[in-house]
């Protein structure tokens, strides 16, 4: 647009009306220099086309559902909501995710978050429009957990490696806890090669049974309880013999059935400590041996008569007075 300014006419100044003029024209050709009837797109650098150096706006921002993009990878909507930043591909990991926000940082860091105050929370997790999990972040302390009276669970390999349980309980690799506090192991340990890693803990019962060729027994008591840590167990015993019903003959004594069976270590037996009453046979120590590879505690004497080891037999027994037993030993298992 051009403004040519009038032939001047008498009586008229005409330097005051072409000045005028001039200052007329500058304002319209300024004016002429923003489109605003088809205007180039947000971003566009090159001169007079429509840029904005700055846009407001007071009502709601809305429109189609096409893809928004703003600078070089620095913003990108797709047309089905997704959010990217720092990347064109929200959907980063390819999971196809409904409704992702996907960022890939320049640098080592990605994203950052920072709390206006100290405990304040930095992210809320939530579920339903239900806030379920927080962190929270000081300069002394970050917590990570949920709000509601739920595990909080860290899975390797889509696989639950630690939970950690309302009331002070972890339970380790599929452990469980029902209650109370501590530091479940699962059921069936897990073993490491680590020599330096507890890898199993575990509390429980078994029954002693006592074995020797051609004899039986009738019991009144037989009770076993003993600790796992790791592969050491320390197994505990208590048996004691009916008045009657026993046959007892003159071969070595054991006690069957330990709960875990001991290394398969060469020449490696485990000793143990033996308490008797009631025995027909009077003695002056009692003790207790496991062999490698063996779930048997074989037991040993040494009597008045000989100061010396024997084996303790079955007939060491009483088979009328209700002999007991009572044995504690610690042996390592595979």
């Amino acid at each position: 647009m051009k403004i040519t300014p009038p032939p001047t006419k008498a009586g008229v100044d005409s330097f005051f009306m072409r000045d005028w003029m001039t200052k007329l024209q500058k304002v319209i050709n300024d004016q002429a220099d923003i489109d605003l009837s088809s205007p180039a797109p947000i971003g566009d650098v090159a001169p007079n086309t429509g840029k904005f150096t700055s846009l407001e706006y007071t009502t709601p921002f809305t429109g189609g559902t096409g893809t928004v993009t703003l600078g070089t990878n620095q913003f990108y909507k797709s047309a089905g909501g997704n959010i990217g930043m720092g990347t064109l591909t929200p959907d980063i990991f390819g999971a196809g995710y409904g409704k992702v926000l996907g960022i890939t940082g320049a640098s080592s860091t990605a994203v950052e978050i920072n709390a206006a105050t100290a405990n304040a929370a930095v992210l809320d997790l939530g579920v339903n429009a239900t806030r379920t999990a927080t962190i929270t972040t000081s300069s002394t302390t970050t917590n990570i957990g949920t709000i509601t009276n739920t595990p909080v669970v860290l899975v390797s390999n889509n696989t639950a490696q630690m939970t950690m349980l309302a009331g002070n309980a972890v339970t380790l690799n599929g452990g469980t806890q029902t209650s109370g506090t501590g530091i479940a192991f699962p059921a069936t340990q897990n073993a490491s090669s680590n020599v330096n890693t507890l890898d199993d803990y575990e509390e429980g019962t078994w029954t002693p049974v006592l074995f020797a060729t051609g004899a039986t027994f009738n019991y009144t008591v037989q009770q076993g309880a003993y600790t796992k840590i790791g592969n050491s167990v320390t197994a505990t015993c208590t048996i004691t013999l009916a008045g009657s019903g026993n046959t007892l003959t003159a071969n070595q004594l054991f006690i069957q059935n330990l709960p875990f069976t001991s290394a398969n270590t060469s020449n490696q037996f485990f000793a143990g400590s033996l308490i008797w009453a009631n025995f027909a046979t009077s003695m002056l120590f009692a003790t207790a041996q496991i062999a490698p590879n063996s779930t048997s505690i074989a037991v040993f004497k040494t009597t008045v008569a000989a100061i010396s080891v024997a084996n303790m037999n079955a007939n060491d027994l009483s088979t009328t007075a209700g002999s007991t037993i009572q044995a504690t030993i610690t042996y390592f298992t595979a």
